[in-house]
């Protein structure tokens, strides 16, 4: 093969949909460990519940401004399509009170100060920001109810990282 038409190291390695194989294997971990992963995720749930917040403030303002009662009173459909008026208009009170994906990972990594930092990784730090956006923007096109904060008996089930590479490390 010439030297460009090599196959790429980032190939499919199974065929999309093929069946994937899931085993739990419980871990022998001494109490320090445990501690360390349970404080992990302690901190992750309090980091959620700030994200989750910042999303009501800003939905809140959304809310305030005049043109929210002015796009909500435009009609859903013009000749069978959706209004491009209305989507526009709903589009820049998003853009202007900071209302976006983007806007709220960066938020999340803002919040990467003192011990957070220590028990929470950058990476998981947007995922969480980004997590507490999707179910705030569920809520405000109206798909889902409002979402709650994770109260103190409930913590995360898992850490993500966003490109998926990240991991647990306990020292």
């Amino acid at each position: 093969m010439g030297r460009y038409n090599k196959p790429s190291d980032r190939t499919r390695k199974r065929r999309r949909g093929a069946p994937t194989f899931v085993h739990t294997i419980p871990l022998r971990a001494t109490p320090r460990k445990v501690k360390l992963v349970e404080t992990r995720f302690e901190v992750g749930r309090l980091h959620y519940n700030a994200c989750l917040g910042e999303c009501f403030r800003r939905i809140e303002r959304i809310r305030l401004d005049p043109r929210w009662e002015k796009a909500r009173e435009m009609p859903k459909q013009v000749d069978g399509l959706s209004n491009p008026e209305r989507s526009a208009l709903f589009a820049e009170l998003r853009v202007d009170h900071g209302f976006s994906e983007r806007s709220l990972m960066s938020f999340g990594s803002s919040l990467r100060q003192s011990f957070v930092r220590d028990h929470v990784g950058s990476q998981e730090a947007q995922e969480l920001g980004s997590r507490a956006y999707r179910a705030a923007n569920d809520w405000l096109v109206g798909k889902h109810g409002r979402p709650r904060f994770k109260g103190a008996g409930h913590v995360l089930h898992s850490l993500v990282a966003k490109d998926g590479n990240g991991d647990v490390r306990v020292a």
